[in-house]
Parts: structure tokens; C-alpha cells; sequence
């Protein structure tokens, strides 16, 4: 990935063939503590931007993001207080236009299935597939930034596809592309 993305002069944007790109990051992160898995979705606060909405752990590239990964690291710790431990899988690249500051800025969102580790735990106590150690719980380790979200759940696919959280812009069907990306490859 760090091969074919570069910085530009203006560190909160990369150059991807010859064009330069704001970066959206996304972690997609399961929980095979049930039957089946569940996927992480955090609730968006009334205070921000699409209040009530859920999504995934997101975000932009900031300035001090030397690559995509340095973005997914820090959205992920601030928005749940979790350390990416390891990216699974990539999920299908998108991209877009989008007004911001009265000018057209093209963007390409980074979907990623990742494995956690809790805050203050090494990376094997508290994995994606292993919620926890005997008796902790993801109510333990997920800690929002109420500035940005004010629940999180760990939502079915059916869930997901019968519209019980309701998302925005594509985020659903990026949702449900994780859900059958775990699903046929069984070991996130």
C-alpha cells in the first residue's frame, strides 16, 4: 500500500496515480465471542455531524498520518480506545468528490477488516474473534470520545441489512461486504 500512495505538499493528502486524494480510513472489527460474528458499530453523538448515526471507527488522514495506516491507528484509539493489532483484510478501494471549504476535493475511502487489542492489554488478551479474556468484556475496553459517539453495539448482519442501525452514505454496503468477506473466509 505505502508503495503506490504518496504524500503530497499538503500532508493531509496522498497522490494516488497522478492524482492527489484526501484519505477516509475505516475499521471494520468483529466479534466471534457468539455463533456468529458481530461487527463493531459506534453510534454517532447529537452534538456531531449526522447525530444518531452509526458507522465504523472512521476518519480522515491528518496531517501528522505519515501513511493510511497511521490514520487507521489513530482513528481507531480515538474513537474506541483500541489498538490496531493487525489489518485482515482490505476491503474494495472507493472514491468520490466531495465539497469541502467551497472547493471539490477528491477522496479514496480505505475499508479495512483489522484485529484490537484493548487499551491497557497486551495484543493477544483481546482480539477481534476473542472479545475478551475470561470475564472482560467489550463494555471494558471500548471507550468513546462522547465528543463523537455516544454508543456502540456489536450488530448481527441480518441486523445490519434489516436497516436496525440506521447508516449513511454507503456505509452499509461496505458493512455488508465485510460481513460476507468474514463469513467466506471464516478466521478474522
Amino acid at each position: 500500500m505505502a508503495s503506490s500512495i504518496n504524500p503530497t505538499k499538503s500532508r493531509d493528502q496522498y497522490r494516488l496515480h497522478n492524482t492527489a486524494y484526501c484519505i477516509r480510513v475505516s475499521a471494520h472489527i468483529f466479534s466471534w465471542d457468539l455463533p456468529e460474528p458481530r461487527i463493531l458499530l459506534i453510534q454517532r453523538a447529537l452534538c456531531d455531524t449526522k447525530p444518531g448515526y452509526w458507522e465504523v471507527p472512521a476518519g480522515s488522514a491528518e496531517e501528522q498520518d505519515q501513511t493510511p495506516r497511521d490514520a487507521l491507528e489513530r482513528e481507531v484509539l480515538e474513537e474506541t480506545g483500541l489498538r490496531l493489532s493487525r489489518i485482515t483484510y482490505t476491503l474494495r478501494t472507493q472514491t468520490w468528490t466531495r465539497l469541502k471549504e467551497r472547493e471539490h476535493y477528491k477522496w479514496v475511502g480505505l475499508p479495512y477488516i483489522i484485529e484490537v487489542s484493548g487499551p491497557k492489554t497486551s495484543e493477544s488478551h483481546v482480539h477481534s474473534q476473542h472479545a475478551s479474556e475470561p470475564g472482560l468484556k467489550w463494555e471494558d475496553v471500548i471507550q468513546l470520545n462522547p465528543e463523537e459517539h455516544q454508543n456502540f453495539v456489536l450488530a448481527t448482519e441480518d441486523e445490519v441489512r434489516c436497516d436496525k442501525y440506521k447508516t449513511f452514505g454507503n456505509h452499509k454496503e461496505t458493512i455488508l461486504e465485510a460481513f460476507a468477506t468474514v463469513t467466506k473466509n471464516c478466521s478474522v
